[in-house]
């Protein structure tokens, strides 16, 4: 190896480390696009006291139906508040769900849980584990090839 072919040496580590970056993050984008809608019906909880929160068990809720008590009489949704991302139901006035009682929620909410996200993440994961384990592999064999081939073609040419 002379230098004359020292940049397209480098170039091709630089295009496959390109290549490699894009492919994990297009695996990233894949796992958050990937996901099901799952409908819960009945998920029961016991309501907080007033001003108090509970965690229902799913964030990513993308609607919230309705709450109801053990006898079915809904509770109004002007006495408590949810937050969608988190799945945090605050309770900001006892209705017809009173502190203490058993109530059961009714909302859809995008499930990333699923087999296909976890092949993607699973994947994405043990490509990352390359730079951290065998990057420094690669970059010292790649810079010992270099040094040797300099060695080598040196001795070639001073025997002409």
């Amino acid at each position: 190896m002379n230098f004359k072919n020292l940049p397209n040496f480098v170039l091709m580590f630089i295009v496959v480390a390109m290549l490699i970056g894009v492919g994990v993050l297009s695996m990233d984008k894949f796992g958050t696009a990937v996901r099901e809608k799952t409908v819960i019906t009945n998920e029961s909880f016991t309501v907080p006291a007033v001003n108090a929160t509970v965690t229902l068990s799913n964030g990513n809720m993308t609607t919230f139906t309705q709450i109801l008590n053990s006898t079915s009489g809904v509770w109004a949704s002007t006495d408590y508040s949810v937050t969608l991302l988190t799945g945090i139901l605050n309770n900001t006035a006892n209705g017809s769900c009173k502190e203490g009682d058993t109530c059961y929620a009714y909302y859809t909410y995008d499930n990333y849980d699923t087999k296909p996200i976890e092949t993607i993440y699973a994947s994405r994961d043990a490509v990352g584990e390359v730079s951290i384990t065998w990057m420094d592999l690669i970059v010292t064999i790649g810079i010992l090839a270099i040094i040797i081939g300099m060695v080598v073609s040196g001795f070639y040419l001073s025997k002409r």
